[in-house]
C-alpha cells in the first residue's frame, strides 16, 4: 500500500509549483475512509501540499495555521488532478490548490511559523 500520490508531472519554478498527481487505488489513506466509497481525507490533502512546498520550494518552519481552507469536490481512487503551490516566504503562507478541468477539489493557505 502506497501513502503517496504518483506525480506524473512536475513543473518548478520557485517560488511556485505544479504536479500533475494520480491517486492511486491502493492507498493506505482508503482504509476505513470510508468502506465501499474511499476518498482523500482533507488531512491528507494538506500533508501532500506541506510535503511538496517543504521539498520543492523551501516552505520551512512550524505548521501553526490554515486560512481559508475549501473542500468543495472530494478526491477518489484513480482521480488525477493538479496541485498548484505557491510559497510566499515574506508572509511565511504556502497557498495551495487541487484542481482538474477547471473545477476545484481543494484550497487554501498554510501558515508556517519561524523554527527558530
Amino acid at each position: 500500500m502506497s501513502t503517496e500520490p504518483v506525480v506524473l508531472e512536475q513543473r518548478v519554478a520557485p517560488p511556485a509549483a505544479e504536479l500533475l498527481l494520480s491517486i492511486p487505488p491502493d492507498l493506505e489513506y482508503f482504509a476505513g475512509h470510508f468502506a465501499g466509497a474511499p476518498i482523500v481525507a482533507g488531512v491528507v490533502q494538506l500533508k501532500w501540499a506541506v510535503d511538496a512546498g517543504r521539498r520543492l520550494l523551501g516552505a520551512d518552519g512550524w505548521l501553526v495555521g490554515v486560512e481559508n481552507l475549501k473542500f468543495q469536490r472530494v478526491l477518489v481512487p484513480r482521480s488525477v488532478a493538479t496541485l498548484t503551490l505557491k510559497w510566499v516566504a515574506a508572509d511565511r503562507k504556502l497557498y495551495f490548490s487541487y484542481q482538474a478541468e477547471g473545477a476545484r477539489f481543494s484550497s487554501g493557505r498554510l501558515l508556517f511559523r519561524s523554527g527558530e
